[in-house]
């Protein structure tokens, strides 16, 4: 039989706009199996920020007959894998070459150790299941942020209260009447001509945004601490308006899966930083306990506007 090779290389694609240099390689061998991670570290700890991801190659190699059966969960949280695309299985004469890309991503931050389960292997079908395991990798997910420097949203207008109905007056009751039936005329052919107005307003994309985005900030929820519920309904919003505009399925993808998609969208390429900063963002104020403010909600709200003011030029 026909010694099977396994190499498993995790490779750290950590996402900054802090210039970085070169980063140390930390390798771990176990029998025929290697795990190579290139990675920031410090003090032989991998460091990462929330909102970044962790790019995995596994890959077997082995005889014509080599059969690799990958875990049915690669990591547990706090850590979430994906698959990148279909493991690819190539031949080279007598040698076979398997691989599969995962993308991990923290679920939370602070102190934590990234585990991949166990693979399987054997180079014949009558031949013995070989395993390839590795230790665990020390972590820490920060959730440094910077918060923007911006005014905050405005205050909410107050409603205006109706005028007071004055003493009916028997001896003017038909006139009353009549105005009435009058006024109720007016106030009809109004709604009626205010809602068709409305639609025509909402004809496109961008109007359609930007009226929900008023209502949006109307409700008043950073003001009131819902900093949470402000962010989610932001970001829901935007992708709602990407659908609309560009028909991408925004709101059936993770942030990770929408960001790996737009440089399809040429409209796009150039908002990818922005749309990582800001998804990312809504993400730390909806799954971790960051702290938040009202000023940066509205920041927030302002881009996003900003954000839709450019499609109406596209």
């Amino acid at each position: 039989m026909n010694r099977c090779l396994v190499t498993i290389v995790l490779a750290g694609f950590l996402v900054s706009r802090i210039a970085r240099a070169e980063e140390p390689s930390v390798v771990q061998r176990d029998g025929a199996a290697t795990l190579a991670i290139t990675a920031t570290l410090e003090k032989n700890v991998m460091v990462l920020p929330f909102t970044d991801e962790v790019t995995l190659l596994i890959t077997v190699e082995g005889g014509s007959d080599l059969e690799v059966r990958p875990p049915e969960e690669w990591t547990k949280a706090p850590w979430r894998a994906r698959l990148a695309g279909p493991p690819t299985r190539k031949q080279e004469g007598n040698r076979v070459h398997w691989s599969q890309t995962l993308l991990v991503e923290p679920l939370a931050p602070g102190e934590s150790s990234l585990s991949l389960a166990p693979l399987k292997y054997r180079d014949a079908a009558d031949g013995e299941w070989r395993t390839a395991t590795w230790q665990p990798i020390a972590a820490r997910v920060t959730t440094k942020l910077t918060q923007p420097d911006l005014k905050s949203a405005r205050d909410i207008t107050a409603i205006e209260e109706l005028p007071a109905v004055p003493p009916r007056d028997n001896r003017l009751g038909i006139w009353i009447a009549v105005s009435l039936l009058g006024a109720a005329g007016l106030a009809g052919g109004a709604f009626l001509w205010r809602r068709r107005s409305t639609k025509r307003s909402r004809a496109t994309p961008e109007a359609w945004a930007c009226y929900e985005l008023d209502r949006l900030q109307a409700l008043g929820l950073p003001q009131r601490g819902k900093h949470e519920r402000f962010g989610t309904l932001l970001a829901s919003l935007l992708r709602r308006y990407l659908e609309k505009k560009h028909q991408l399925p925004a709101r059936r993808q993770t942030t990770s899966e929408f960001l790996a998609v737009i440089p399809q969208y040429s409209a796009l390429a150039d908002q990818r930083e922005f749309l990582q900063a800001f998804l990312r963002r809504c993400d730390l104020l909806k799954f971790a306990p960051v702290d938040s403010t009202a000023e940066e909600c509205g920041s927030l709200a302002e881009q996003v506007r900003r954000f839709i003011h450019r499609g109406t030029s596209n």
